[in-house]
């Protein structure tokens, strides 16, 4: 390091052939985490079910969430903040912009969800 370097503690790519750095893990170009893909999928399959049961709303926030854990993030405002101005997001622009009914859920969640939209100004 030369001495107007600083090394950054981002993530980023170190050099497109050689290693990329994601968060504390080194990973070799052209390498992947089998683990993180299974778990990647399965929160996709998690997802197609829960908006069914707990509305698109909810699941949409948990599986932001769920996603930016196992990708390794690990600060709680950070995680929070995204998954919620995401969702926000999407659901203004499913709702109010292209009209579209999303699923609400069943039960508690269907009140739960049409009181989050009526906060929200978006039913």
């Amino acid at each position: 390091m030369t001495a107007g370097e600083t090394r950054s503690t981002s993530d980023e790519i170190v050099d497109e052939t050689k290693i990329a750095i994601v968060g504390s893990e080194v990973i070799e170009a052209g390498e992947h985490n089998n683990k993180k893909m299974i778990l990647g999928f399965l929160g996709i399959f998690g997802y197609g079910i829960a908006t069914t049961y707990i509305g698109f709303a909810f699941a949409t926030f948990s599986v932001i969430l769920y996603w930016l854990l196992i990708s390794g993030q690990r600060k709680p405002l950070r995680i929070l903040l995204t998954s919620s101005i995401a969702t926000l997001a999407i659901l203004y622009i499913f709702l109010k912009l292209a009209y579209m009914p999303l699923p609400k859920g069943v039960g508690v969640f269907h009140d739960l969800t049409i009181g989050f939209y009526r906060i929200l100004g978006l039913f």
